[in-house]
């Protein structure tokens, strides 16, 4: 057995079925059987963080990576695959392996914790503690009780900031197909285009109302990242879109001489609806929908789409009609009930 770097692969939380278990310190060293990059390559190579679980009631990443390192090979998925696709053994046809003399890859779970109580965080979302004052702001973790969230933040901090590149994997409450949210970069924007996705959703990353998300420190730091939601945490393919995305992700990360991906296998022949994102809507207090709009609904420009207290009757408000993206399922005040986009 060869000397292998495993960080944080946490693949043994019981949430309805069996899985082999295998969980170690982050940054530790063991020995192992599956080369997930060779050590003394470390300065040679590009290093790749696949960070999953952020929430910990989004399970499809960690799945997807089992089924990644069962089978010592990536899989070959478009933007409609199945369930049923996964045991198509034709499809596994990258190994891993062949990756490794060009590419570290990092494989993070975001909060463990959560994850074993399948629960979305412990104290405070952790996908909004990467703000810099919020990372150095130990006395306001210890009054709220959130300072074990704080450091896995610092913990993820430490990886974006030695990564070439990021995938952050999520899903979500909305039944909608796979969609990606790249970093305000031209490399990421061009990263998710390329991705198994049904949309791409530019400038949608930076405009959470709280901010300090992942993708706003990986931005911070220069580091291309794209965001995927793989659709709806229960439906019965995410986590093969999910696989998809993964595995097109690294075979995606091997740049070529004029500094582009080397697409292969992973070419998509359905390409992704590219928008924009242009602000948020804030929950304020009597907020309620006027209607019921499925994610990436186009509304017509003044329509009628909520109201509250303060604003009454709100309406689209974009010249031309905009996407509903993310409507809230379960509205907290001073949060975002949905964002607007418009086609590019």
């Amino acid at each position: 057995m060869e000397k292998v770097e495993w960080i944080e692969l946490f693949l043994g939380m019981d949430h309805g079925k069996s899985l082999s278990s295998v969980e170690c310190e982050s940054r530790a060293s063991m020995t192992g059987t599956l080369n997930l990059c060779f050590l003394d390559k470390l300065l040679k190579t590009c290093r790749s963080l696949v960070s999953l679980h952020r929430h910990g009631n989004e399970f499809c990443g960690v799945e997807a990576i089992r089924l990644i390192l069962q089978k010592h090979s990536l899989f070959t998925g478009d933007v409609n695959v199945r369930a049923e696709n996964l045991s198509c053994d034709t499809r596994w046809n990258r190994p891993i392996e062949s990756l490794f003399d060009d590419l570290t890859i990092e494989f993070l779970v975001g909060n463990p914790a959560a994850l074993e109580k399948n629960t979305r965080f412990l104290k405070r979302n952790l996908n909004r503690l990467f703000d810099i004052h919020t990372l150095c702001d130990d006395k306001r973790a210890e009054n709220e009780g959130y300072r074990y969230e704080l450091q896995r933040a610092r913990i993820i901090t430490e990886s974006i900031r030695n990564a070439d590149f990021v995938l952050d994997v999520h899903s979500c409450s909305s039944n909608v197909g796979s969609f990606a949210l790249p970093s305000s970069m031209d490399l990421s924007e061009e990263l998710a285009e390329k991705l198994p996705v049904k949309y791409v959703i530019e400038s949608l990353a930076h405009m959470t109302l709280e901010g300090g998300t992942t993708l706003d420190c990986a931005l911070l730091h220069d580091v291309p990242s794209v965001c995927v939601e793989c659709g709806q945490h229960s439906h019965p393919d995410v986590v093969a879109r999910a696989v998809a995305v993964i595995s097109s992700f690294l075979s995606l990360q091997v740049l070529n001489e004029a500094g582009s991906f080397n697409e292969g296998e992973s070419k998509q022949s359905d390409k992704p609806i590219v928008m924009r994102c242009e602000f948020a809507e804030r929950v304020s207090c009597g907020f309620e929908w006027l209607n019921q709009f499925p994610e990436f609904s186009f509304v017509p420009e003044h329509t009628p789409v909520f109201r509250d207290n303060d604003r009454g009757d709100v309406e689209c408000p974009i010249k031309g009609g905009a996407f509903i993206v993310m409507p809230s399922s379960s509205p907290v005040i001073g949060e975002e009930a949905l964002f607007w986009a418009s086609a590019k």
